[in-house]
């Protein structure tokens, strides 16, 4: 019968996009449909055992109470690792095992695709603050020193692990903050690892890579970079190029829309990951996996490509619409192609808090007002002017971001409240 005969050739195409993918655990040119990608997780689950007809003896068999919450995770309940090795394969879980392989390889096809030629990778269950904690206490490390980025997620991993920590304070360099590498310079002595940031809102500059590479490899320190959402931007062919680099660590709802749930840790030196991977302590959530997995097979090679160059066109398009609004002077920022700022020209008449907050009230988010006088404690230190990047003469400012996946509407929205915002001042 003709339909039998065309259900056999769906089937083999099925099968040709099944065994194509285990056998390059890259990712498509071309992204797969939904159907696809839903067969092909009921296909790798099924090979667990809490998915088969058999007896389960031990105290964890991954059984499931709820039909919505197995249905949520497509069969999957194992997570991945093994109890002190994140990256070691569960004989009882084949499928998740499998799974978790691919998608470390589809994160690594990824990142190289993206100017990083990573030779493995870590899916952790944890955000940027606690991996880069987990990288510290794998290292062992004593005194840490943080080139001042104004987030409280680094900081506070340090301060976590016990470690000490140096700040490297910042300096001013015409309308944007750079980290003072002298003083970096002269306490490396006195450290074991430095701590840089990639992926900065402004007015700071992403770190210097040449300079901090050359002043870690000289004096034989280990160095960790926070990317945390610099994966489509130009500095990874920066990260690229110098070989003083332990590890790179990158949000993945930053980085690839997915909810938040996870990071990637990721090395040119692959035993490197491998030692990390079996310093973790006991199993962990598969759950990022899963959504990693599907967002890398959804979007494919093309997808990923027109997201970056949607991104590049959306930064200037924001850029370029800001400028025409009289009241305000837009300022970009060397090497940043992500973050900008813009200050009024009458500080007295447009308060930048005030503006921000109805903003906000009007439904936008993400951007917000950095303002002087904002001290943040911190156990054994402060930074004052908090949010700024350093006690520096800037006027009061707000700052935008242009994210991966950020829409044309989205720019055109935020420039029409701001305009009507700005009209409603007397």
């Amino acid at each position: 019968m003709p339909y039998i005969e065309l259900i056999k050739e769906r089937e083999n195409a099925y099968e040709n996009v099944k065994n194509q993918l285990i056998s390059s655990q890259q990712i498509p040119k071309y992204g797969y449909s939904q159907h696809i990608i839903q067969q092909l997780l009921f296909y790798f689950s099924s090979a667990d055992f809490n998915n088969h007809q058999s007896s389960g003896a031990g105290e964890r068999e991954g059984r499931v109470f709820s039909s919505l919450v197995q249905q949520r995770h497509y069969g999957f309940s194992h997570g991945i690792g093994r109890s002190g090795d994140l990256l070691e394969d569960q004989p009882k879980a084949a499928g998740s095992s499998l799974l978790h392989r691919i998608t470390r390889n589809l994160a690594c096809h990824a990142l190289q695709k993206c100017g990083f030629q990573a030779k493995d990778t870590l899916i952790t269950p944890f955000c940027v603050g606690m991996s880069i904690n987990y990288i510290i206490q794998h290292l062992k490390l004593k005194t840490i020193a943080w080139i001042r980025m104004d987030q409280k997620s680094v900081p506070k991993a340090i301060q976590l692990s016990g470690a000490k920590i140096i700040v490297i304070n910042t300096i001013a360099k015409n309308n944007y903050v750079i980290g003072d590498y002298n003083q970096l310079e002269l306490i490396i002595n006195d450290v074991d690892c430095v701590i840089s940031t990639t992926s900065c809102f402004s007015p700071r500059v992403p770190d210097n890579m040449q300079q901090i590479c050359q002043i870690v490899g000289k004096n034989k320190k280990y160095h960790i970079v926070n990317n945390a959402y610099g994966i489509h931007s130009e500095i990874m062919h920066q990260l690229n190029k110098y070989p003083s680099i332990n590890f790179v660590v990158s949000s993945l709802d930053k980085n690839f829309m997915i909810p938040v749930s996870g990071c990637l840790i990721y090395s040119k030196y692959k035993q490197q990951i491998q030692d990390l991977g079996k310093s973790y302590a006991g199993r962990a959530s598969g759950s990022q996996i899963i959504d990693l997995f599907i967002t890398l097979l959804e979007l494919g090679q093309m997808g990923i490509a027109q997201l970056q160059k949607q991104r590049r066109n959306i930064f200037e398009l924001f850029v370029n619409e800001l400028q025409k609004i009289p009241q305000i002077v837009v300022t970009t920022i060397p090497d940043n192609d992500i973050s900008f700022y813009f200050y009024f020209t009458d500080q007295s008449k447009y308060e930048a808090k005030k503006i921000s907050s109805e903003l906000f009230r009007s439904g936008i988010s993400g951007s917000k007002a950095l303002i002087k006088g904002k001290t943040e404690f911190f156990q054994t230190f402060i930074l004052e002017d908090f949010g700024r990047g350093g006690v520096h003469d800037f006027p009061d400012y707000i700052t935008c971001a242009a994210s991966i996946g950020m829409q044309q509407t989205e720019v055109y929205n935020y420039i029409k409240k701001l305009k009507q915002i700005i009209s409603s001042v007397q």
